[in-house]
């Protein structure tokens, strides 16, 4: 069973693909000050495993999504890995298995257009619906 909520949806070529990459490279506007992030999860109770969420991102060199920089979370080399992004069409930064989908586990609210450590509010996806982190410091800081 996947963790991802998956929204929208069709295939596009790989060539499509390169290409969306390449825009994404030539769009940058923002500089976040932080090149590292640090997820904290204090206060989640529920039986997901997000806390195996929390760990460092570190800013991808050249990478980067409407504007902004993508992270890439610390994993050996058995896991996936899972990428912090900014989702445009949804105003929000997210994280998921690939920054080119709108499919996370995480999400952030839509009022922080800046760097990731800025929001706010961050919700997890539980499987069926999303669920809204209680703990104000849960999150992600420098």
């Amino acid at each position: 069973m996947s963790s991802f909520h998956h929204s929208g949806g069709g295939t596009r070529s790989l060539q499509a693909v390169k290409r969306g990459s390449a825009r994404r490279r030539a769009q940058v506007t923002v500089q976040c000050s932080c090149s590292t992030l640090q997820l904290s999860t204090p206060g989640w109770t529920d039986s997901s495993s997000i806390h195996d969420y929390a760990r460092a991102y570190t800013q991808m060199p050249g990478i980067f999504q409407s504007g902004l920089p993508v992270y890439e979370m610390a994993t050996v080399p058995s896991e996936d890995a899972k990428y912090l992004y900014y989702w445009a069409p949804y105003n929000a930064w997210r994280v998921g298995s690939s920054y080119l989908s709108s499919a996370a586990t995480l999400t952030g609210d839509s009022s922080a257009t800046t760097c990731p450590e800025s929001v706010a509010v961050w919700s997890v996806w539980t499987g069926s619906r999303w669920q809204q982190a209680s703990d104000s410091s849960f999150g992600f800081a420098c």
